[in-house]
């Protein structure tokens, strides 16, 4: 391995264990100020929407001045969040929507030129070793990453779990100047990245959506609901290893190639286990969260992955397909495929923040009963689009 790909696997390392720890414990953290979900649901809005800016601006900085900007410029966004949340007070609304613009954009930022470089490297042939690295170290921040900031959390308190961040993230930043410096040599048609340009696509950015409304409740099931039960940052950081090591193991398995000619048996009843757990949650319990959790752990990548692998699938055949650059037209179909993910998720915190601004007690049946359709929209949609194209 060539040092400037050692870099971005390295960089990578760091953000991914920054990545995980602001999507566990940063809503825990606006809780504890606020104890208002609509406040927590207006941070969200927030980072979901510039999480896609960040990404759209990552493709025009890819364009423009070469990947590499995409890594440093996340680096620095994120030096500043955690900067700003030690010095700063983050009381008022318009304070939190900053800091889910600043931690929308350090996230969409890095993953744009994380995608640009995945693509690089699959025009290398380099791309089943490149997933698997991929895979195995955020894998690996899952695991490690929660218990230990939980337990600093729990000992030592936020603002120096903030000051570690930024010391993490200057290590990410120096990283980052080592990356390679790639650009797309040809403009997007910004159309596109708002715009299917089929109904193929039209299929792959509805089941994107789903996919974006559903899991934007599970973010929050594995960090504010979890804390709401067991009351401390250090359990919270132990259930969500545990969470994640059952969905490695459940990847590991999947993979296995005795399962790969059952995918339709295995999704079907990852839809039917994930939609029975979802409408468990009517049940008044706060352990309920717990064994939605553990089961949604096993069961959402038993969908997800046949779901996800037939999204890729069909924009690989539209790049084939296109005359355009194909670079070009791998970064604006996957732009527009962020987009739709965004739309998924804003549509969540939307429906969260009106129902509890109207319907109060009853905020969370409206909201289970719109999630328990969602495991099967994700699935049938992305299974509506053809191959044949």
């Amino acid at each position: 391995m060539n040092f400037p790909l050692f870099a971005v696997f390295c960089s990578y390392s760091i953000f991914s264990v920054a990545y995980s720890f602001s999507t566990i414990f940063f809503n825990i953290y606006i809780w504890k100020h606020h104890d208002n979900l609509i406040t927590l649901g207006w941070f969200q809005l927030c980072s979901f929407l510039f999480t896609f800016v960040g990404f759209l601006i990552g493709a025009h900085l890819i364009h423009r001045a070469g990947s590499r900007m995409n890594f440093l410029g996340s680096a620095v966004v994120a030096l500043i969040l955690y900067s700003s949340l030690i010095w700063m007070s983050f009381q008022s609304l318009a304070a939190i929507g900053i800091a889910g613009l600043l931690n929308g954009l350090y996230v969409g930022l890095f993953f744009a030129g994380l995608n640009f470089y995945s693509l690089w490297f699959a025009e290398q042939k380099q791309v089943p070793r490149i997933f698997s690295l991929q895979y195995m170290i955020s894998g690996s921040a899952q695991l490690l990453t929660p218990p230990l900031a939980g337990w600093l959390i729990y000992w030592k308190g936020y603002d120096l779990a903030f000051l570690a961040a930024v010391s993490i993230v200057t290590v990410q930043a120096v990283f980052s100047l080592a990356t390679p410096r790639v650009k797309i040599p040809y403009p997007f048609q910004r159309r596109r990245f708002f715009v299917p340009v089929d109904k193929n696509m039209s299929w792959v950015g509805f089941s994107a959506a789903s996919f974006g409304f559903f899991f934007a409740f599970v973010n929050m099931s594995l960090s504010i609901f979890v804390y709401l039960f067991v009351q401390n940052e250090w359990d919270v950081g132990e259930w969500n290893t545990l969470f994640a090591l059952l969905s490695i193991l459940t990847y590991f398995f999947l993979g296995k190639s005795m399962l790969k000619s059952h995918h339709e048996m295995i999704a079907t009843l990852g839809i039917i286990f994930t939609t029975v757990v979802t409408v468990t949650l009517l049940v008044p319990a706060p352990f309920i969260f717990i064994i939605f959790n553990a089961v949604i752990s096993v069961s959402l990548p038993m969908f997800w992955i046949p779901s996800f692998t037939r999204q890729f699938d069909i924009i690989h055949r539209q790049v084939q397909r296109s005359s355009a650059n194909p670079l070009t037209t791998m970064m604006e179909l996957l732009v527009y495929r962020e987009f739709t993910l965004c739309l998924g998720r804003l549509a969540f915190f939307i429906l969260l923040m009106i129902t509890y601004t109207w319907l109060n007690h009853h905020a969370l049946q409206v909201i289970i009963m719109v999630l328990s359709f969602m495991p099967a929209a994700v699935y049938v949609l992305s299974r509506q689009a053809k191959y044949d194209i």
